[in-house]
């Protein structure tokens, strides 16, 4: 495989795959409707869990988590690579989803991660019940703060922040996935 990128783990069933229609307003900031296709027959089979137990990251969206559909391989595939020391990484994606669901019930699961990325906005839908400490008690958050850059906090205090390069948006499609890839 040129790429690298292994899916012997992923059962394919056939189904369709996922789309994801987004729209970008004329400040860049993205809106997404989301038809998860087979993303929903997500299982962690034999194979996967081999693959995360024998990973060095795995790196995972909250959205897995969040869907009913997926909920509980989340909880599987996260206690596979707790379990084998595979450092877990977690991508908030989404403050709307966060603001529909229960923050402290979220927190219990994100509080299990090594590396959390969320933007300014996650963190805020994160924290708005205002659990006293859970910030410090991270040992890794990563806040994309858009054209301002980004910040690495470490049990609540910080340690890194980066401007953001100058250039022209045109569109936001892929960058935070882009930035989580890296």
């Amino acid at each position: 495989d040129v790429t690298g990128v292994q899916t012997c783990a992923l059962p394919i069933s056939g189904g369709r795959t996922s789309i994801t229609v987004r729209s970008i307003d004329e400040t860049g900031s993205a809106t997404s409707l989301l038809d998860p296709g087979v993303n929903d027959e997500l299982q962690l089979t034999p194979v996967a869990a081999a693959g995360i137990a024998s990973a060095q990251v795995m790196v995972a969206s909250l959205r897995s988590y969040l869907r009913p559909q997926t909920h509980d391989v989340a909880i599987q595939a996260l206690a596979t690579a707790r379990e084998a020391d595979t450092v877990v990484v977690i991508d908030v994606a989404e403050a709307e989803l966060i603001t529909q669901a229960k923050p402290k019930h979220i927190r219990r699961f994100l509080d299990q991660a090594d590396i959390i990325l969320a933007n300014d906005e996650e963190v805020s839908a994160l924290t708005a019940d205002q659990p006293k400490g859970w910030l410090g008690s991270l040992p890794n958050l990563i806040i994309k703060h858009g054209p301002g850059g980004a910040s690495w906090w470490s049990h609540g205090e910080p340690v890194a922040r980066r401007s953001a390069a100058a250039g022209d948006v045109l569109d936001t499609t892929g960058a935070g996935d882009a930035f989580c890839a890296g």
